[in-house]
């Protein structure tokens, strides 16, 4: 953090250094003369207009290192308070390295560090710690309810909300004033009834908070579907038929997948990390246990777990005492003759709406649909339900190619359900609430309500927590966590 506290003008190159793209940005920021930059952009600055664009031709004295759009920002109305320069260039990395070495050696800049730009936002209070947890969220969440979570924050709504809960934390302790002082004037009854409402005005706004901040955010933010069961269940190939790739190999040999494998798949606007892993048996081979030492560690924290199952298996009697351990079962082997004897006689409930079968061919549908018949439009035997014009799709150019899978429609479903009751996403913010809701329930308003004194000490005890929500406190070490998430350049 102490790194965060030069004062040196910064510039930096704001998109990809790797790949090749049409337009490449450098930013500057923290220069107090931008007519000292003359040489550079070939511009006198009386001819600048603030936040508009000027075609410009950048030179090294008489040499050309590329044209394109200049937009100057003086401060403090800048993104970081500070008088700030925005370059819309050709996208060529090596043009981009090569004009920011220049404008370092020949101009007194240094090169800006993860999160500097965001962070001197923060030094000028142009952005609120809370905003800036906002756009930690927006740079990296995989799913797009965490990226509107953070706009969400970006935007002040969760520090608005923070600002009511100091407002009625003031008024609560107001109104103990009020009945320790004034309660003559304001008549007793009045300033006791002040009191009261005060009170469940500040327990309503904590324990509301503390409703909105119990999801765990490994699971919201990065999500994980991980696949477990026996060596040859069909786990690999489950997972691969929802990627939709060979992925995993996949044979006759148990224990072939000894560790576990992951790829990211899109539905709709998330990206779910799919989890194969090591099939559980009885083993004498080291690497094969620590594997299904790692996938037991998964189940406890992937935001779904999925069970295969055989049911053609000799143990299949011993295996559905598991199915309650984990939120989905796939019964495999469905295209197989015998399919539906094999789990009628472990009196599998097929009105349970988390257990699926799966084959060789053909969707991961609900097992219930073996005495209802298919879903869809046109069903006769059983429910018709709507078609759904949801996309599944692998990361990458064939996003959305196909109907979401059944399976993956429940999960999806589960993940926006939970996440529509947990607004609060940012770990600092849980933690922070969770230590003021446990300071708060402890405090005994009605066995000491003849004892204002003691209920004044007690409620002051969660100011410092209200302070950290809305910023006023700041350790350096949260610093450091937050500016630590962020990329060069913003």
């Amino acid at each position: 953090m102490n790194d965060f506290l030069r004062n040196d003008p910064i510039v930096t190159i704001s998109t990809s250094t790797i790949d090749k793209c049409a337009i490449g940005i450098i930013r500057l920021s923290g220069f107090s003369n931008l007519g000292d930059l003359y040489p550079l952009i070939g511009l006198d600055h009386k001819d600048i207009k603030p936040r508009f664009a000027h075609y410009i031709k950048l030179k090294n004295k008489d040499t050309l290192l590329d044209d394109g759009i200049m937009i100057f920002f003086p401060g403090p109305n800048s993104y970081t308070g500070e008088n700030l320069l925005e370059l819309q260039l050709h996208g060529n990395p090596i043009s981009l390295k090569r004009i920011e070495k220049h404008i370092v050696d020949t101009f007194g800049f240094k090169r800006a560090m993860p999160g500097e730009f965001t962070y001197r936002a923060y030094k000028n209070k142009r952005l609120t710690l809370s905003q800036v947890e906002g756009l930690d969220l927006i740079l990296n969440s995989n799913t797009a309810i965490g990226l509107d979570s953070g706009l969400s924050t970006l935007n002040g709504n969760l520090f608005n909300k923070y600002l009511e809960l100091r407002d009625a934390f003031y008024q609560l302790c107001s109104s103990i004033e009020i009945n320790i002082d004034f309660s003559e004037d304001v008549g007793e009854e009045n300033a006791k009834e002040l009191l009261l409402n005060a009170f469940n005005d500040l327990d309503k706004k904590i324990k509301f908070l503390f409703g909105q901040s119990r999801g765990s955010l490994n699971q919201l933010l990065k999500p994980e579907i991980a696949f477990f069961g026996e060596t040859n269940a069909g786990k690999s190939s489950l997972f691969n038929k929802l990627l939709g790739d060979n992925r995993a190999i996949v044979s006759d040999v148990a224990g072939t997948t000894r560790d576990f494998i992951s790829e990211y798949i899109q539905i709709n606007e998330s990206a779910f990390r799919l989890i194969d892993t090591a099939g559980f048996r009885e083993t004498n081979d080291s690497i094969e246990s620590e594997g299904i030492k790692r996938a037991e560690e998964l189940r406890a924290k992937a935001f779904a777990t999925v069970y295969v199952a055989n049911p053609f298996s000799k143990s299949f009697s011993d295996l559905v005492k598991n199915f309650h351990k984990y939120d989905y079962v796939v019964l495999s082997h469905n295209d197989q003759k015998g399919f539906l004897e094999a789990i009628e006689k472990e009196r599998i409930d097929l009105s349970d709406k988390n257990i699926y079968m799966s084959g060789l061919a053909g969707p991961i549908e609900p097992v219930r649909l073996l005495k209802t018949g298919p879903i869809g439009p046109k069903s006769e035997n059983g429910p018709t339900e709507p078609e759904n014009s949801q996309k599944i799709g692998p990361i990458g150019p064939d996003f959305g190619a196909g109907p979401i899978e059944p399976l993956l429609e429940s999960i999806n479903f589960k993940y926006l359900e939970l996440f529509s009751k947990n607004t609060i996403n940012i770990e600092r913010h849980q933690s922070v609430i969770d230590d003021m809701y446990n300071n708060w329930i402890k405090i005994d308003y009605i066995n000491n309500i003849n004892d204002l004194g003691v209920v004044s000490h007690e409620v002051m005890s969660i100011k410092p927590f209200i302070e950290e929500l809305i910023g006023v406190v700041a350790p350096e070490d949260i610093l450091n966590n937050i500016f630590s998430n962020f990329c060069i350049g913003k």
